[in-house]
């Protein structure tokens, strides 16, 4: 997508914020860009929770938008997008890798949005011997296997959406939605 990042220089400019006082600081991340893939979520996650709790991961999916740079290279990047531009698969991201992703970051937005989950998550985060996307990765499937996320992908903050909450191709809600509701 033509963005650069030199994560050194962004080490460094998040600690120097995490030295001010009342600043809050987002990592964002996007969803199933052509070259990434299940595995580099995951990776990246882990590098933005090393500055949990003072960082907060946004996640967006990607949505190939018309006339835009990337869909002149929809073909070249094998993209697969559905009637709202949500990209379904692509080269180096299959359906059932954006499923699982969807389910990781629901499961971050749920333990995030569960204080009490939240610090017991980072103390244990804070011990070592797991990977912070690992851990998040069974909780995602515990919360699909006790029915509280869908078996299926799960849009993020990324795709349009219609005035009524739905999305034309019947997708269930956002998982900032889901992450607030009490497991059962």
């Amino acid at each position: 997508v033509g963005r650069r990042l030199d994560l050194d220089r962004a080490v460094v400019n998040i600690r120097k914020l995490m030295r001010i006082q009342n600043i809050n600081i987002l990592a964002e991340f996007i969803i199933g860009l052509p070259g990434d893939d299940y595995e580099w979520m995951k990776k990246s996650l882990d590098w933005a929770l090393r500055f949990a709790p003072a960082v907060d991961v946004t996640v967006f999916d990607f949505v190939l938008l018309p006339n835009s740079p990337m869909a002149a290279l929809k073909e070249r990047f094998k993209l697969e997008v559905d009637d709202e531009g949500l990209v379904q698969s692509g080269y180096s991201f299959s359906r059932e890798d954006l499923k699982k992703a969807s389910w990781l970051f629901a499961a971050y937005y749920y333990m995030r949005d569960h204080s009490g989950h939240w610090a017991d998550f980072t103390r244990v985060m804070a011990k070592g011997g797991q990977r912070p996307s690992d851990a998040l990765e069974k909780v995602g499937l515990k919360l699909v296997q006790q029915g509280f996320l869908p078996d299926e992908r799960i849009i993020g903050q990324g795709g349009r959406r219609r005035s009524d909450g739905t999305t034309s191709s019947g997708r269930p809600r956002r998982w900032v939605e889901l992450s607030k509701n009490p497991v059962g």
